[in-house]
C-alpha cells in the first residue's frame, strides 16, 4: 500500500517575515503550482505573515450569522431579574 499525492489538489503557502511578498512556483510531476498569499486548511485561513485578521473575520462573520439565527428563535423577554431581586 502506497500514498500517491494529488498534483491538482497541491497547494503552497510561503511564510515568511520579509515585507516583500514573495511568489514559488514548485514542479511537480507535469504539474506546476504557484504559492498563494492565503489559503484555508481545515476551516483556518492561513496568510503568508501569520496574522490571522482574514481568519478572524471569516469566524466572527459566521459567529455573527449564528448568533442572528438563534435570537430570531429566542423568546424576547422584557427583562431577567432574579425572582427575589438584586
Amino acid at each position: 500500500m502506497s500514498l500517491e499525492l494529488a498534483e491538482q489538489k497541491t497547494e503552497v503557502l510561503l511564510i515568511s517575515t520579509w515585507k516583500v511578498e514573495e511568489r514559488l512556483t514548485l514542479t511537480i510531476g507535469e504539474c506546476e503550482i504557484t504559492s498563494q498569499m492565503q489559503l484555508k486548511y481545515l476551516e483556518v485561513i492561513l496568510d503568508s505573515k501569520l496574522k490571522f485578521k482574514k481568519h478572524l473575520a471569516y469566524i466572527s462573520g459566521k459567529a455573527n450569522k449564528i448568533y442572528n439565527a438563534l435570537s430570531r428563535m429566542m423568546p424576547i423577554k422584557a427583562a431577567c431579574v432574579p425572582a427575589g431581586g438584586f
